[in-house]
């Protein structure tokens, strides 16, 4: 039986020729096909058809390596190679070992695949709402990975955001969907599982064993680290040899993404979730004025305006969802106070790709309000340094902007807690409507009874 999920993710993906690994980074494997020092389109499409057809036809490595070789011999792939790395401009000399390299290519692409397909498939399951960690067949094996083995979470558990195996060069970890009653008697018998050779007699089969069931989510510690080839720059958990976590910063991307898209929420999102939660408790005076920089500084706007283009060029995109601002503190306490509304430590205002490309972005182009690729940049303006008022009848926030001479750009924000999307852990504010106005608008809105207005 073809493994249909899994084949669909690798066909999605889009060719990208890369001179190192680290120049396709993070959510990008998601939708980019690349082999490291692979140059060439014609021989990177020839990988790509190759493992497509392995995971169609389920063939092992032999058979996939008989399959590809000799093409790639043919057309000069391997040995001694001259390859221009495109970032600095030399021209490097490489040794390429072909059926070393198709190996790992074989191992990563397919393992990759099918854990995709299978996360995903238990996300479509509402009887099976947790999953379990399990360490794969390899002889010796990571100790903080070997550590999760036998852990019960929910998946909707943030853990799984970072850690979905596979999560590092050669993991072999898979996961398991779960049932309440299977993970109940779990917990009561043990889990099945295999003894490690050494831990058994050497010369025979390993011995079955039960192993405890864990069902507390591990505390993951986080640590920067810079991808000095494009200058991303992330937080990883275990980057350091002391910090056990188990992630290489390579594997350091949800996987939580529909294939052709960035998902339901981004890392972004949930990283700046994290650092408006914690930073509120740090330095309340001064975290707003930190997290308006890291809303302007130019990662973010790469990060943003990749976001833009997709959701412009893309219709299919449409749950995806990043951060571009926060509610300040002064409306939390407005909201709080006057309104009984409290909103609790998340502040971080996410829009979806759907407001740009969805029905009411249509309906709003109908009548010359919607929003242009161009005019994204007025967003951030817009919640950072607009009006704000709160609508009286629905409890929304609107934001207004003034954008031209008789031109304004309007958010309306629903201030309490939305669930983002089916499967999601972070609630967070999210923007329910976002248009232009004209000043007749504003002034037979904004003057009634029912807007109050609070900044």
């Amino acid at each position: 039986m073809i493994p249909q999920k899994a084949l669909e993710y690798i066909k999605q993906k889009k060719l990208k020729p890369a001179f190192s690994y680290k120049d396709v980074w993070n959510e990008e494997h998601i939708t980019s096909f690349t082999i490291a020092k692979v140059m060439q389109i014609d021989i990177l499409k020839d990988m790509k058809d190759a493992v497509e057809k392995a995971i169609a036809n389920g063939e092992t490595l032999s058979q996939f390596k008989k399959n590809l070789l000799p093409t790639l011999y043919q057309k000069g792939w391997s040995g001694k190679q001259i390859i221009k790395d495109d970032k600095t401009g030399e021209d490097v000399e490489v040794y390429i070992d072909a059926p070393h390299r198709l190996k790992t290519i074989y191992e990563t692409n397919l393992r990759s695949a099918y854990m995709k397909g299978r996360f995903d498939r238990s996300y479509e399951s509402d009887a099976h709402p947790y999953l379990m960690y399990r360490v794969g067949p390899s002889k010796v094996h990571r100790p903080e990975h070997l550590a999760f083995d036998g852990l019960i979470l929910d998946k909707n558990d943030k853990f799984w955001l970072s850690h979905n195996p596979p999560n590092g060069w050669g993991c072999k970890c898979y996961t398991v969907a779960v049932s309440k009653a299977r993970k109940e008697r779990y917990e009561k018998e043990g889990i099945p599982g295999d003894c490690p050779l050494e831990a058994s007699n050497p010369e025979s089969m390993p011995l079955t064993i039960k192993i405890k069931a864990k069902t507390v989510s591990p505390k993951i510690s986080y640590k920067t680290y810079i991808n000095k080839r494009n200058g991303t720059i992330s937080k990883v958990p275990g980057v350091c040899p002391h910090v056990a976590s188990g992630v290489d910063p390579s594997f350091n991307f949800n996987r939580r993404l529909p294939a052709g898209s960035e998902g339901n929420y981004s890392r972004d999102l949930v990283l700046f979730d994290d650092f408006m939660r914690k930073g509120k408790k740090d330095f309340p005076e001064r975290f707003e004025n930190i997290a308006e920089t890291i809303l302007r500084n130019e990662i973010k706007k790469e990060q943003f305006e990749s976001f833009i283009e997709k959701a412009f060029e893309n219709d299919n995109n449409s749950k995806n969802i990043t951060a571009v601002g926060f509610i300040s503190s002064a409306i939390s306490k407005y909201l709080k106070n006057k309104i009984g509304i409290d909103i609790g430590e998340s502040v971080t205002v996410g829009l979806e790709a759907r407001l740009l490309n969805g029905i009411k972005a249509k309906r709003h182009a109908l009548k010359n309000e919607a929003l242009e690729k161009s005019d994204a940049d007025y967003i951030l303006k817009c919640l950072l340094y607009g009006d704000v008022y709160f609508q009286k009848n629905n409890k929304n926030l609107l934001y207004l902007y003034k954008v031209g001479e008789d031109r304004y750009l309007q958010i309306a924000l629903n201030p309490q807690f939305s669930r983002l999307a089916k499967g999601s852990y972070l609630r967070i504010p999210l923007i329910r409507n976002i248009k232009f106005i004209d000043e007749k608008q504003k002034i037979s809105k904004y003057n009634s009874t029912n807007w109050e207005k609070i900044k």
